[in-house]
């Protein structure tokens, strides 16, 4: 049998076993975020996502430069997400832009077609940009910055401020770039919520419940989803309004500490 390069590159991401990547130069992409980096960033080892059932996650790469974006998606704010990414790559790439390569990873087909229809807007919105985006993987949960290799990834941690992080998708509809490749800092935030009484209502509710309405894909979610998503709403109702987590209105910085570690600047 001979598979065409895509299938080729699906079956091997399949296959490849899966590696437990640590903390040290991680920067893990949650819901609705987006980051870029080159292979030369001092802060960055790997990106990484996971949890894409309905989701997909996105690695576009410049073959010139190795420059990478990866961004977690779910239909919301998507023409400005792909944008965005196209934008944020070839900005990094600069004079040694090449071409753009995209990888697709996650979804299903689920019952109500989420994902199917997730997958046809993003390919659409990629069709809609002036620069040729070549689509070379479509089945990596993790991308190597430095080589470029995306494998399946186990993390041992979400954060920094995994929860606060999580819990925005609950009030905002919109993408956000967190990673300043710049300057090798993490941005969280600024983030707006009120208090709403529709927390105290869920959280009253038994794991079934918030299964059932609170995910679009229940027979499929992993065995801590609803205990990550308590904590999401535990956190929404002891913070009911999200000023004193962003003093000033600014957004919560990290950097690197001496051992490979996000630690928060102000």
């Amino acid at each position: 049998m001979c598979l065409c390069p895509m299938q080729a590159g699906a079956e091997k991401l399949r296959m490849s076993g899966v590696r437990d990547v640590q903390m040290q130069g991680l920067l893990y992409v949650h819901q609705r975020e987006i980051a870029a980096c080159t292979p030369g960033d001092a802060a960055v080892t790997f990106l990484g996502s996971d949890d894409a059932t309905t989701c997909h996650i996105l690695v576009l790469k410049d073959l010139g430069s190795g420059t990478l974006c990866l961004a977690h998606c779910d239909g919301s704010d998507l023409a400005w997400g792909v944008h965005h990414m196209v934008e944020a790559v070839c900005s990094l790439a600069g004079a040694a832009y090449e071409r753009l390569e995209l990888h697709i990873v996650g979804g299903f087909a689920d019952r109500a077609g989420v994902s199917d229809r997730l997958t046809h807007d993003i390919i659409g919105e990629f069709v809609q940009q002036k620069e040729d985006v070549h689509l070379l993987t479509f089945c990596a949960s993790a991308v190597d910055v430095r080589t470029g290799d995306l494998f399946p990834a186990r993390f041992p941690d979400r954060g920094p401020d995994s929860v606060l992080r999580s819990a925005r998708i609950f009030s905002c509809n919109t993408m956000e770039d967190v990673y300043s490749a710049e300057n090798g800092e993490l941005h969280v935030g600024p983030y707006h919520w009120e208090s709403s009484k529709d927390v105290i209502f869920w959280l009253s509710q038994p794991d079934c419940v918030l299964l059932k309405h609170l995910s679009t894909s229940p027979a499929v979610e992993p065995p801590d989803f609803v205990s990550r998503l308590r904590d999401q709403l535990c956190f929404l109702l002891e913070h009911p309004t999200p000023h004193k987590l962003f003093p000033h209105g600014k957004a919560r910085i990290y950097r690197r500490n001496g051992e490979g570690l996000w630690e928060l600047m102000q």
